[in-house]
């Protein structure tokens, strides 16, 4: 696949040797400071005005941070991902990959994914970040990022340029089709994967949060059809939404389902519902964004 990178995962001990460094002040590795000489000593200068504190740290402050690795790796518009889709849905490796938590700090976050275990699903627009959750198999929203992902995408998006959605482009994969296209138009090179939004009014949206616990059940019970018996599946009808997209010409399995170019997650206005997007009849009057980095047109701030 061009471009784009999966995120390797640091171990364990080796971002604990990064923070005890960074709390000593001293490089990973460095020895004990050696005993204080017990010759005399010249007195002291006289004390200079006193200096303001430094701020304190992020966590300190309780403010989000993240590893270092993982900042420093951020280029704009540039997809990255971890974990596999194949791997969550058909091979069933939760174990996280990336702890949510890390990537709040990127700027301009936008993400789909999974939450840890497979217990919900992720949807992150310009750093608002909307987590759904099945309990008593009602949709539970959350906004808190923590916690571990067994696949996440990820990308940094500054800027964006619009193009109005025809009014013939009524469904999923008409809209998957029309992205690929206003893409090349616009300058977005499509052989490497790219983030997209729709903003607008659905007529019916279909949408799902995947359940663990019933997930459990079926795999117990050696159940085939296992992961899709454990989505529990909503519609929206007539609402304003905003819907966060990776389309990959080359991601099939890895970053999208089978058989798709596009992994698309939505969340209404106001915030009542969000999911995995399953299907699609758009109302007309809809959006859709594109990456600013290249290509015609005016840029659109978030």
């Amino acid at each position: 696949m061009k471009k784009g990178r999966e995120r390797a995962v640091m171990t364990a001990a080796a971002l604990a040797a990064l923070v005890l460094a960074a709390l000593s002040g001293a490089p990973a590795g460095a020895g004990p400071a050696s005993a204080p000489a017990t010759h005399p000593v010249a007195a002291p200068p006289p004390p200079k005005p006193a200096t303001p504190p430094a701020p304190a740290s992020a966590a300190a402050s309780g403010a989000p941070s993240a590893p270092a690795e993982l900042l420093k790796d951020i280029i704009p518009y540039e997809v990255m991902w971890a974990g596999k889709l194949m791997n969550v849905m058909i091979r069933g490796d939760l174990v996280p990959k990336i702890q949510l938590q890390d990537v709040v700090p990127i700027p301009h976050l936008f993400a789909v994914g999974v939450l840890d275990q497979l217990t919900g699903e992720v949807i992150v627009v310009d750093g608002a970040a909307t987590l759904t959750r099945i309990r008593d198999k009602k949709m539970v929203i959350d906004h808190t990022m923590a916690g571990g992902s067994p696949f996440l995408i990820y990308v940094s998006a500054p800027a964006w340029k619009e193009r109005s959605i025809p009014k013939e482009v009524t469904d999923e994969k008409a809209l998957e089709e029309f992205v690929g296209k206003a893409a090349k138009e616009m300058g977005v090179d499509v052989e490497a994967p790219f983030v997209f939004r729709v903003r607008g009014k659905v007529a019916k949206a279909r949408i799902h949060v995947v359940d663990l616990e019933t997930r459990a059940k079926a795999y117990e019970a050696k159940d085939p059809d296992a992961h899709s018996k454990a989505l529990v599946r909503f519609e929206v009808a007539g609402a304003s939404v905003e819907m966060v997209g990776i389309w990959a010409q080359h991601g099939e399995s890895v970053l999208t389902p089978h058989g798709t170019r596009s992994h698309v997650h939505l969340v209404t206005s106001d915030g009542t519902s969000a999911g995995h997007v399953d299907g699609l009849t758009l109302d007309g009057g809809t959006v859709l964004l594109l990456p600013a980095k290249t290509g015609a047109g005016p840029a659109v701030k978030n």
